[in-house]
């Protein structure tokens, strides 16, 4: 699921670009000195792309709650469609220099560390919507960072020029019918105010309207933005899809968020859960007649051992 949203310190934009050029000389030596990490990084980002689709705005929903702040009635989020993409926005702990190195590195996010406050806790979520796009980028605080598979190409093209093992490798992998086999997610680049970077190349048309749509939220309040411009017209039925599946009570499941908003080219929908004690009530806020209330059971446990892996 997604990574891990803490309040570090406030880094200022020009902090988070040396970072980042860090991370990336970093992962150059790994993939330089032992070639087949870039290839089993690129197998499972492939592998949990596949394995999540059809519940990608489940997963971004679970990482807005992880973000929320707890002892608070004000955690929100949002899902705003349009035609080219989507953003999905939520107030809340901004990401963390550990956060965004658990989008490079899979199974790498801080929040195993406390699974008992969070639903997700091996950072996979994000790489779900890689079905849908090819260049998401993120706004939290100072930080703008973005991904684009035509920049991992290219800095893997360039990779292979400096270090005859890696070429050795792609050059099998590519006899073998895979000719780029670098994870997308594993290249970010910092982005400056208007989305763009002499290394950023998002390869399509539709990442400049989710890019404005992204800056409007943020200037509506919420603390952390994600775009998902997507790769094809085909894509926008199957969110909406997904949009439509999700009602109010999604909320009853979260731990954290109150307020829930999705916003689609066909209308606006939006609820708001007040609990007290073992009740919940979800009103609607574009439907005044609207109200659900449940009354909520929790039992927990041990796990038993039988259902445990040896190393847990």
């Amino acid at each position: 699921m997604g990574p891990q949203k803490t309040q570090s310190p406030a880094w200022t934009r020009e902090q988070w670009a040396d970072w980042v050029t860090q991370q990336i000389n970093d992962r150059e030596t790994v993939y330089a000195t032992d070639p087949d990490e870039m290839m089993a990084a690129h197998s499972r980002e492939v592998g949990y792309a596949r394995d999540y689709h059809g519940r990608e705005i489940l997963e971004f929903l679970q990482n807005a709650d992880d973000a929320g702040t707890d002892h608070t009635q004000s955690s929100k989020a949002a899902i705003v469609l349009i035609d080219s993409g989507f953003c999905i926005a939520n107030t809340g702990s901004r990401f963390s220099p550990e956060g965004v190195k658990s989008l490079m590195i899979s199974d790498n996010s801080p929040k195993r560390f406390r699974r008992s406050q969070y639903i997700g806790n091996r950072g996979l979520g994000f790489r779900s919507i890689l079905s849908w796009t090819d260049c998401p980028f993120i706004l939290s605080g100072t930080l703008a960072i973005g991904f684009s598979r035509s920049t991992s190409y290219v800095w893997m093209d360039s990779l292979c020029k400096r270090h005859e093992k890696v070429r050795d490798t792609v050059r099998r992998e590519a006899s073998a019918g895979t000719s780029h086999p670098i994870p997308t997610l594993a290249i970010p680049v910092t982005l400056d105010r208007n989305g763009n970077a002499p290394a950023f190349k998002p390869g399509i048309a539709s990442f400049r309207p989710i890019w404005d749509l992204a800056q409007s939220l943020c200037g509506q309040g919420y603390d952390t933005v994600i775009g998902i411009p997507l790769t094809s017209a085909r894509l926008l039925a199957e969110v909406k899809t997904q949009l439509s599946q999700l009602g109010g009570e999604v909320l009853l499941f979260l731990q954290k968020l109150h307020d829930l908003l999705i916003q689609t080219p066909e209308g606006t929908r939006s609820w708001h859960l007040t609990r007290r004690g073992q009740t919940a009530t979800v009103s609607s806020n574009t439907d005044a007649t609207s109200s659900q209330r449940w009354r909520l059971f929790r039992t927990s446990d041990a796990i038993p051992k039988k259902h445990l892996r040896p190393d847990q």
